[in-house]
């Protein structure tokens, strides 16, 4: 299959730039570049916006170049979803790359791969460049099933798009039933989590539209594909980005495995998550922690910081975790 790509852009040139170039070197059928307008009392934003579409502009490729270039400041929330909805609207799958999701060229060949394998798989909403886990956790090369939807990096179809429930119509409803700690296997500390975070995101105390997306997936009971390896880096942590804005990438991070997958790819004997991964992914990635480890997690994190083994911190308490067998987290 011959994927066409979109990159979402705003006000970064030089993020976009290297994201361009990283797909200007793939054999694509067609790129799709939307461009968001400057915001109203940001002085430095028209002349950043303006270098991002004359990198868009003068793109020398193989390829046509479909371009979105909005007049008006739309945001994240809406100006995402609005880009996808414009590039689904002409193709029925692809990748999609915002402008600090810098992609490897193995991230092309997997997506080519699965996007036409898993089509008519309803339950597939998604697949994803990004593989949190360390080592431990993943038994073999082929790629994984997980229940979170991980977007640094990710392709999916029309049809899968088309569930995306902006206003997350039947939140109110499905709050006050047991469908989080169903979704999550009796994992009480991530019901709560993501109750509390869908709760603030209904109300728009949260302004994203990544977790609007999840709660679509999630309202299916949907899965997304992720890779062995994490096949997109996010170049994004240096204060300029929206949500990412800390200088540093968390920690979580220093334990993603790179690398390149074997083609043709391994399919996983069969489509679900496993409930280990997600609740790896819940407390080191979002950290939806039982309330009553919160105080010994920081405990033990001064610790290791103390030893100078901060950085090995979330292998190190996970690996004891599973050796102990035991349900609490730390």
């Amino acid at each position: 299959m011959s994927v066409p790509v979109l990159v979402i852009a705003f006000n970064r040139p030089s993020h976009t730039r290297r994201v361009l170039e990283a797909v200007s070197g793939w054999e694509i059928p067609a790129l799709y570049v939307a461009v968001d307008g400057p915001r109203d009392g940001h002085v430095t934003d028209d002349a950043k916006v303006a270098q991002v579409r004359a990198l868009a502009n003068h793109l020398s490729v193989p390829y046509p170049v479909h371009r979105l270039f909005r007049d008006e400041n739309l945001g994240c929330t809406r100006g995402v979803p609005n880009s996808i909805d414009w590039f689904l609207s002409d193709v029925e799958a692809g990748i999609i790359l915002e402008d600090d999701c810098l992609p490897t060229p193995s991230f092309l060949h997997f997506c080519a791969q699965l996007l036409p394998q898993w089509a008519e798989n309803h339950r597939v909403h998604m697949v994803s460049g990004q593989n949190p886990l360390d080592r431990s956790l993943i038994p073999s090369d082929q790629y994984h099933f997980f229940r979170n939807t991980m977007i640094w990096g990710w392709a999916t179809w029309r049809s899968s798009w088309q569930a995306y429930d902006s206003e997350m119509s039947d939140w109110p409803r499905l709050r006050q039933t047991d469908w989080l700690l169903d979704l999550h296997d009796g994992d009480r500390a991530a019901a709560r989590f993501w109750r509390e975070t869908f709760d603030r995101v209904y109300s728009g105390e949260i302004d994203t539209w990544g977790y609007r997306w999840k709660y679509s997936v999630w309202s299916r009971d949907g899965l997304s594909i992720a890779p062995p390896f994490n096949l997109v880096e996010n170049i994004g942590f240096d204060g300029e980005a929206t949500h990412t804005t800390a200088s540093e990438p968390p920690v979580w991070t220093r334990h993603m495995l790179r690398g390149e997958p074997e083609f043709p790819l391994q399919r996983p004997p069969a489509v679900r998550s496993d409930p280990t991964v997600t609740r790896w992914i819940n407390r080191n990635v979002y950290g939806a922690r039982p309330l009553r480890t919160v105080s010994l997690r920081r405990s033990i994190r001064r610790a290791l910081r103390i030893v100078g083994l901060e950085d090995k911190g979330v292998a190190i308490v996970w690996r004891l975790r599973r050796a102990m067998g035991t349900s609490s987290e730390v």
